[in-house]
C-alpha cells in the first residue's frame, strides 16, 4: 500500500473529516457559488477569533477606527452637498461640474 493510500485511510477513519470531504466533492461538482459556501461554513469562527487574539484591544480600536472613520465621510459628504448648493441657483455648480461650463455675471463693486 503507498503513503498516499495510507494516509486516505487514516483520514477516513474519521467520520467528521470524510462527511466534510463529501460536502466538498459535492459542492465541488455544483460550481464556484456552492464551493464557496460550503468553505464558508467549514471555516467556522476562527477567522473572528483570530481577529481578536491579534493583540489587546485590536478589536475594539478597529471599531473605534472604522466609526471615526465613517463620521468623517460623513461629514465630507454633506459639506461637499452643501457647497454644491452655493452658487447663484441651488443647481448651478452642478449644472457647472456636469457641463464643464460656468457662466459668472461682471459684478463691479
Amino acid at each position: 500500500m503507498s503513503e498516499r493510500a495510507k494516509h486516505q485511510v487514516n483520514l477516513s477513519m474519521n467520520p467528521r473529516i470524510e462527511r466534510d470531504r463529501e460536502m466538498i466533492v459535492n459542492a465541488r461538482a455544483e460550481g464556484k457559488g456552492a464551493l464557496a459556501k460550503v468553505f464558508v461554513r467549514l471555516s467556522g469562527p476562527g477567522w473572528l477569533q483570530s481577529a481578536i487574539t491579534l493583540g489587546g484591544g485590536s478589536l475594539s480600536s478597529s471599531m473605534y477606527l472604522g466609526m471615526l472613520g465613517g463620521f468623517a465621510f460623513l461629514a465630507f459628504l454633506i459639506i461637499h452637498v452643501y457647497l454644491t448648493t452655493t452658487g447663484h441657483t441651488v443647481g448651478s455648480h452642478i449644472k457647472a461640474m456636469i457641463t464643464g461650463w460656468e457662466s459668472i455675471e461682471n459684478q463691479h463693486h
